[in-house]
């Protein structure tokens, strides 16, 4: 008796297309499709050999509701969120520090793909799923309750670096219980690109408490971003955006308590490796 053909050898035609056939096909055109039609699929870079790197440079094609968002979430990335316990450093004594900020963005959106250009067709603004931004932070005690401090970060492939300062201001420190509380207002600002200015000022109140050589911390931001172009391609309203926010992480302390080395974490976004001492007078 002659074998029977099996479906897979016969024309995948609506005549003859078996049923299951037809319900394995269907998924697979549909998910094609949609694949497809995905914004990351889609995503043309802005190229611009000039630089090793990805800079900032305003396409033509910026929309006012892309601007809007670049300066909203500029704000998230440049912010300078406490990263310390609110202990004041005491007159004299001074910290120095590396610092990595990662922020997840998506550089598919037209709010950063029309904002970059970038070397070449394949090179993406980053790898992974978050915007690495690294730098150096510096702080000193001028008084028993008054620090202040600075940042600054240069990408030096690029068009662009981020500079700060900050006076934070002890308003509790029991040393018997090691609970400590503090008030800061800080000032962030872009520099480099000729496309736009943006900065970011803000006010935080934190408290934090030692517990052996851990010294967990948590409290609340409020923040206000700031953007202008500055370029003929475009034609852009400026923008201001306030924010808010809460923050908390936590420190490990050396046990050396004349090294002063601290690593601190702020919602696994924001490491700090410090280290200090006391200044020659």
């Amino acid at each position: 008796m002659p074998r029977t053909p099996s479906w897979s050898s016969r024309p995948l035609d609506k005549e003859h297309t078996p049923m299951n056939a037809r319900a394995r096909i269907a998924p697979a055109a549909v998910l094609m499709a949609s694949l497809a039609a995905s914004p990351t699929a889609a995503q043309v870079l802005h190229v611009n050999d000039e630089w090793d790197d990805c800079a900032i440079v305003l396409d033509p094609s910026l929309t006012q509701e892309a601007w809007h968002q670049f300066v909203g979430e500029l704000a998230v990335v440049t912010y300078l969120r406490p990263v310390a316990s609110a202990k004041p450093l005491g007159a004299g004594r001074f910290e120095v520090g590396l610092l990595n900020a990662s922020t997840r963005i998506d550089d598919a959106d037209a709010a950063w793909n029309d904002t970059f250009s970038h070397p070449d067709p394949t090179h993406w603004l980053f790898d992974g799923n978050a915007l690495p931004i690294p730098g150096l932070m510096a702080r000193v005690g001028v008084s028993d309750r008054v620090d202040v401090g600075a940042y600054l970060t240069k990408n030096v492939n690029s068009n662009y670096g981020i500079f700060g300062g900050q006076v934070q201001y002890s308003l509790l420190h029991d040393m018997e219980s090691d609970l400590a509380a503090a008030t800061r207002v800080s000032a962030v600002r872009l520099f480099g690109p000729e496309d736009l200015s943006a900065s970011v000022f803000g006010l935080d109140l934190f408290v934090s408490k030692d517990v052996w050589v851990i010294s967990p911390y948590a409290g609340v931001s409020g923040y206000l971003s700031r953007g202008r172009e500055r370029t003929p391609k475009v034609d852009l309203d400026d923008r201001e955006r306030p924010r808010r926010a809460g923050h908390g992480g936590r420190g490990v302390r050396h046990l050396d308590p004349q090294a002063r080395r601290r690593v601190h974490r702020g919602k696994g976004r924001r490491v700090c490796l410090q280290g200090g001492g006391r200044l020659v007078r």
